[in-house]
C-alpha cells in the first residue's frame, strides 16, 4: 500500500524553480549535442539498437526481413530521385 502524500511535500515540489531546471537541461543538451550536428544522436540510436537487439531468432529474422524491405524501397526512391537529375 502506498504511503499518504504530505501536502507540504506536494507544495514544495510544485513550487520548485522549474524554469531554472529547464534552462539547465537545455544547456546540458546543447553541450552534449550542440556541435555534433546530429551525429551524436545517430550514434546513440545505433548503440540503443545494438543493446536492444532481440534474442529470439524468429523475431530477429522478421526484423531483418522488414529492414531489407525498407532498404529496397528506399533504394527505389533514391534511384527515382537520381533519374530526375540525369541528362537524357
Amino acid at each position: 500500500m502506498a504511503a499518504a502524500l504530505d501536502p507540504a511535500d506536494v507544495r514544495a515540489f510544485a513550487s520548485r524553480a522549474w524554469a531554472l531546471a529547464e534552462q539547465s537541461k537545455r544547456r546540458y543538451w546543447v553541450k552534449l549535442h550542440g556541435s555534433s550536428r546530429g551525429r551524436r544522436t545517430v550514434e546513440l540510436a545505433h548503440a540503443l539498437a545494438l543493446h536492444s537487439r532481440p534474442r529470439t531468432p524468429a523475431l530477429a529474422r522478421l526484423l531483418r526481413d522488414d529492414d531489407l524491405a525498407h532498404h529496397v524501397r528506399l533504394k527505389g526512391l533514391i534511384d527515382a530521385a537520381a533519374s530526375a537529375f540525369t541528362v537524357r
